[in-house]
């Protein structure tokens, strides 16, 4: 039979004295009374003694005046060197575009200028025909560029993600298109109606046309002239809205459906099959306005059809399909390769497609 002590626990009260470590000159001479015979030493002797903590601690702090002094800070000869040899470094690091997200695109400023050039041109054809009588095709330049940008959005979401978000798309378009398209179109529309006579003539198919962006159908249906000087209609312009905005519904579904098809591909791959049917329909709109083109009738129908002028955004789809690369770790979504040459003359600048891209 085994008895089962239990641990007895005993308590002690241990009284702390509180210490700390000071530093303080010793005589380590060994001349001091009392004291043992140390050698001489440059180290620093530690000291243990009792501290009171029961009243507040105090230190006395040096205070020390700040000077100012005027102070060379020129570069010597060998530093002007070394840091003239660091300048090409420097600018090559600088020339390098910064990093784009995963999905998104650089933003290009030369872009923008360009989409106000082709604005500007549009508004001077209307004012001052007789200025610039080919300013019309400024709406050209910016079907171009809408084909171009939209795609290339299209592309790096689906190179980052596999897939694009219609919902998401679409959504971003209205928000950007909407408030002020609307704003305008109610505006123009009372002050159309207070004006009445001509300008107000069949203006509920125009609003109704423009707020569902089908205006041009409805100006072709309308027999409406785009050239001809008659009473102006308050929403005849929307006529090119009107296209962008079925061209938005209408372009990311065939994107997708020959990204199904062409699945078996690699991504670049994908991509210029979608280049090659955007060219087959791009030429195929423009052979549809010439075949219906008459020099003897008004052009208006083959201006305003959306068959017949869809060719300028899918040059932009085109050229975007091509230059924009998918890879989501690329640091620009618009790489370049050009030569030592062309890189001298933009500066030093000299951009390479990123390894992933293909």
């Amino acid at each position: 039979m085994t008895d089962t002590v239990a641990p007895s626990v005993r308590v002690h009260r241990v009284r702390v004295t509180p210490r700390r470590l000071v530093e303080k000159p010793v005589d380590l001479t060994g001349d001091g009374i009392g004291a043992e015979s140390v050698e001489p030493s440059d180290r620093v002797v530690l000291v243990e003694e009792p501290v009171d903590l029961s009243g507040p601690a105090t230190r006395t702090v040096e205070q020390r005046p700040l000077v100012e002094e005027p102070v060379d800070l020129g570069p010597s000869s060998d530093d002007a060197a070394a840091s003239s040899d660091a300048v090409p470094a420097a600018e090559t690091e600088q020339s390098a575009p910064s990093a784009v997200r995963p999905g998104r695109i650089r933003r290009a400023r030369a872009l923008d200028g360009l989409r106000g050039v082709a604005v500007l041109s549009v508004v001077i054809y209307h004012l001052f025909g007789n200025a610039m009588r080919g300013g019309y095709l400024g709406v050209d330049i910016f079907f171009v560029l809408s084909g171009f940008l939209i795609t290339s959005l299209l592309v790096r979401e689906y190179g980052a993600t596999g897939r694009v978000s219609l919902g998401g798309f679409w959504t971003r378009r209205a928000r950007r298109i909407l408030p002020a398209a609307v704003t305008v179109l109610v505006t123009a529309t009372a002050v159309a109606g207070l004006i009445g006579g001509d300008v107000a003539v069949k203006l509920k198919e125009q609003f109704v046309g423009s707020l569902f962006f089908v205006n041009n159908w409805v100006q072709i249906a309308q027999s409406q002239s785009y050239f001809a000087d008659t009473t102006p209609r308050p929403f005849m312009h929307y006529w090119s809205l009107a296209i962008e905005e079925q061209f938005y519904v209408v372009w990311p579904l065939v994107f997708l459906g020959v990204m199904l098809l062409a699945r078996r591909r690699p991504v670049r791959g994908r991509m210029l099959v979608a280049a090659v049917v955007a060219t087959v329909i791009g030429a195929a709109s423009a052979a549809a306005m010439v075949l219906l083109y008459r020099p003897d009738v008004d052009p208006s129908r083959v201006y305003f059809g959306s068959d017949t002028h869809v060719f300028g955004l899918l040059a932009g789809v085109v050229l975007a399909l091509v230059i924009t690369t998918p890879a989501a770790d690329a640091a620009d979504s618009w790489p370049r390769r050009i030569g030592a040459r062309t890189a001298a003359v933009l500066g030093g600048r000299r951009w390479h497609r990123s390894p992933s891209s293909g």
